[in-house]
């Protein structure tokens, strides 16, 4: 018989993983495949005589000495059907049966039970269950104009609440599998296959770990020391967040310590920040920089869908606003290339509440031309963008003043002036090269570049414009996330669906892939090309502090990115006011070695002045 087998058949796949196998035991994720014998279990497409009879379509990972499968019935409606040997001599069907019991109104106890030849099987439906992988699939297909804050709370939350129950218990799962998981059509959880509990504190046994790609934490596979608890539990709802806000299939990736997911906002625009600043940290690849338990997640959680929820609907108002900004040509640069390719603009109007700020980082390496005359060209089209709202170009009729800036009310109108002015920045500095050389021979990628971040704001409302690899991030109540995805090589790769691993590991993936320095050739002649900068609009909450800076900041200021932004973070938090905490992240990248130009601009936004119009 099946159970008496010491080797698997010749190139048996894991039903888990899918990783072939001969020996007995999944070299992928360690499952047991002896009991998964063809000759043993009923083989697919068998028919069992329930009421309905029930045809087996899927076969599921099980536990030792039984096998699973997904059936339906001839009016399509899918049960799970749980198969042992007659008289279950190894009492699986008994440890199944506590283990939903044990789960309450979380569990699917078996609606009927027969003996079929030699086996003994239990049948559950499950019409109006929906997995998490389904759920995953569906979005992927029909989900493009669903709103973040309803998917995390149709398909996050109740698991999420489920966890901090369990680490509240003193429990934790560790190795979870999110095709087990099902929600129902009011948002109640329910689990297929009951999940494996484990005690806090206790060592990880030391039989080879059950693991999921892509949602499984680095410890489960023994990295980062090898020790397993709540923690783990942590990671898989971050990684979960991750892939439901991106709608992104799990990342293998997901299982390395060395490097973390990309930042959701990779895969889909105008995401709630305070959610992805969650992912972003839930899913840290090294335990202790996460949430410690499941109810802090929780907690967390529940406060980021809150803010969401506020921006979405909060009004129109002026906000307090401290600003802080630091140029720094950066210690190590300046020894070997002693001109500042950062450039800056500032502009704050208090009494109508609209300003305009502006960081751009010149390419290093530059043919014709140098960084700093590309950068110094996007902060004159910003000055002079700045000129026209003075000059009352948006002023209602009869109200032009050159004492107040005005701003066209559409966020397309507003979106459409910071593209136009980096649009202009692109046409001066190929005017600049045209007038230097008349016949110009050389490639278009040898022109003088920069990046380009901007905020324009009006009271608590802000239109962002970014195109380059410069950052902008928002910091809120000890969380911090990047608004917009960086345009180099790496990141276009992963945005085309080549693996994570790939993308970083390809030649000169620091490379820009847009920039404000984008041209084609025609009759030895530079011609701008129209750029396609990244833009969103966020409404601003009191307690919020936006960071504009260039990459020598997130490059020097830690060990890693991610030490780095927690490094940012903590010098903002503590500062007295934004231009100390401005003042702090410079020192911060210069204590790193200072080895790029350091620009930032800091927007603290405070307690609301008045409403605006």
């Amino acid at each position: 018989m099946g159970l008496e087998l010491e080797r698997t058949p010749l190139g048996m796949a894991c039903p888990s993983c899918g990783v072939t196998s001969v020996d007995p035991f999944c070299p992928g994720c360690g499952l047991s495949l002896l009991d998964l014998h063809p000759d043993f279990w009923p083989a697919l497409r068998s028919r069992l005589e329930f009421k309905p009879a029930l045809e087996l379509t899927v076969r599921l990972a099980a536990p030792e000495h039984s096998a699973r499968y997904i059936a339906f019935d001839k009016n399509n409606r899918r049960y799970e059907v749980f198969v042992v040997e007659q008289g279950d001599p190894h009492g699986v069907l008994s440890h199944r049966s506590e283990l939903i019991e044990k789960l309450g109104d979380r569990g699917l106890p078996a609606q009927e039970s027969i003996v079929q030849g030699k086996w003994l099987c239990e049948a559950t439906c499950q019409e109006g269950l929906t997995s998490l992988s389904e759920g995953l699939t569906d979005l992927f297909i029909h989900g493009q104009s669903m709103n973040p804050v309803d998917v995390c709370e149709r398909w996050i939350w109740p698991l999420a609440r489920y966890i901090a129950e369990l680490h509240q218990q003193g429990n934790f799962v560790g190795a979870w599998n999110y095709s087990e998981i099902l929600i129902d059509e009011e948002g109640r959880l329910k689990f297929r296959l009951p999940p494996q509990l484990r005690q806090s504190g206790q060592p990880w046994p030391l039989e080879r770990r059950v693991t999921y790609s892509g949602l499984s934490a680095p410890e489960l596979y023994g990295r980062c020391g090898g020790d397993v608890d709540e923690r783990a539990d942590v990671f898989f709802l971050g990684a979960l967040l991750h892939c439901f806000l991106g709608r992104v299939v799990p990342a293998p990736e997901a299982g390395l310590s060395s490097d973390r997911l990309p930042p959701a906002v990779v895969f889909a625009d105008d995401l709630p920040p305070d959610l992805t600043a969650v992912c972003r940290r839930a899913a840290s690849p090294l335990p202790w920089r996460r949430y410690a338990n499941g109810v802090e997640f929780l907690a967390v959680f529940e406060h980021a869908l809150e803010l969401a929820r506020e921006r979405a609907t909060v009004q129109k108002m002026h906000l307090a606003l401290d600003i802080g900004h630091e140029l720094h040509i950066g210690l190590l640069k300046g020894q070997f290339a002693p001109v500042n390719q950062d450039d800056m603009f500032l502009a704050w109007h208090e009494p109508s509440a609209i300003g305009l700020f502006l960081i751009s980082d010149g390419v290093s390496i530059s043919h014709y031309g140098s960084g700093d005359q590309a950068s110094a060209c996007v902060r004159r089209q910003a000055s002079r963008l700045w000129m026209e709202l003075l000059n009352g170009r948006f002023a209602p009729e009869g109200q032009a003043d050159m004492q107040r800036p005005w701003l066209p009310e559409s966020d397309e109108e507003r979106r459409q002036l910071l593209i136009d002015m980096l649009n202009h920045a692109n046409e001066e500095i190929a005017e600049i090269v045209n007038t230097r050389i008349p016949v110009f021979s050389g490639p278009p990628e040898g022109v003088m570049a920069a990046t380009a971040i901007a905020a324009l704001v009006e009271g608590n409302r802000v239109t962002l414009v970014s195109i380059g690899d410069s950052r902008i991030y928002l910091m809120r109540e000890g969380q911090m996330v990047t608004l917009m995805a960086d345009h180099d090589l790496a990141t276009q790769l992963i945005r085309m669906g080549r693996s994570i691993t790939a993308s970083k590991s390809a030649p000169s993936t620091s490379a820009l892939v847009r920039c404000v320095g984008e041209f084609e050739k025609s009759d030895n002649h530079l011609v701008p090309v129209a750029l396609r900068p990244d833009l969103r609009e966020l409404n601003m909450l009191p307690g919020d502090v936006l960071v504009l800076c260039s990459d020598g900041i997130p490059d020097y200021a830690g060990i890693d990115e991610e030490d780095a932004e927690i490094r940012m973070r903590r010098a903002v938090e503590t500062a007295c006011g934004a231009p100390w905490a401005a003042f702090e992240l410079m020192v911060l990248a210069n204590r790193g070695g200072g080895g790029d130009n350091i620009s930032c601009i800091v927007l603290s936004f405070g307690e609301p002045l008045r409403e605006l119009a």
